[in-house]
């Protein structure tokens, strides 16, 4: 065991798949702790220009992040294109992000490239849904900002940070397959996606806004004060 966890008066994770992981190594559930989180700020951003980003006004679906094999895009663009071939139509996929891979020549697949954080949430506020192929997240900020801007999340559901923000706040669907992703991109065109969007940001309200963040922080602080 780490040397600093044993004298530890109080953990903060960010999230129950952290506190699930320490707790297991470590087996020190008697230790005072909460899940402490981050606290999320939605700001106004225009309505972004489509021709920026050449997708004449179709409906996509977007990546954010470091467009990279180790965050799953491999397998993404395979999904993707699978579902075109499938399913042709004006859906787009738009890539936020530098790319540390090959991207697919795909008339559909638009590489926005690097961009500032207005016109990045400009285009999540445009999307159909967030798509989240990573194995393996931390937090997952992008996952948090979309939840707050009513944006659906598709995810992956073997990356258990991931399962859990979707499962605790039913804002969006899970695929562990090609079936699963096509099922999920079904869902998010065919449906209203309103009541997934509302759960999405009460997931924010409830649990990530610096209010709450700091409230829990503070309880944390009196409580190892207090015990000292």
């Amino acid at each position: 065991m780490p040397a600093g966890i044993p004298q530890a008066r109080a953990i903060l994770f960010l999230t129950s798949a952290e506190k699930r992981f320490v707790q297991k190594q470590f087996q020190n559930e008697a230790i005072y702790n909460d899940i402490i989180g981050v606290g999320i700020e939605t700001s106004d951003a225009p309505p972004v220009d489509s021709v920026t980003v050449s997708t004449k006004n179709a409906p996509y679906l977007i990546y954010i992040g470091r467009i990279d094999k180790a965050k799953g895009c491999d397998v993404l663009f395979d999904y993707f294109i699978q579902y075109k071939e499938k399913y042709p139509s004006a859906l787009k996929l738009v890539l936020v992000g530098q790319a540390f891979m090959t991207i697919p020549d795909h008339l559909d697949v638009i590489q926005a490239g690097f961009v500032d954080e207005t016109l990045k949430i400009s285009l999540l506020k445009g999307a159909k849904a967030l798509i989240i192929p990573s194995l393996h997240e931390s937090l997952s900020m992008v996952t948090l900002e979309s939840f707050a801007y009513g944006i659906p999340v598709i995810a992956n559901e073997k990356c258990e940070v991931l399962k859990d923000h979707v499962n605790h706040s039913q804002g969006g669907l899970l695929f562990s397959d090609y079936n699963s992703f096509e099922n999920a991109i079904q869902q998010i065109l065919a449906q209203n996606s309103h009541s997934m969007a509302e759960k999405g940001q009460s997931y924010i309200e409830q649990n990530y806004t610096w209010d709450k963040v700091l409230a829990r922080f503070t309880k944390a602080v009196d409580y190892v004060v207090g015990s000292v």
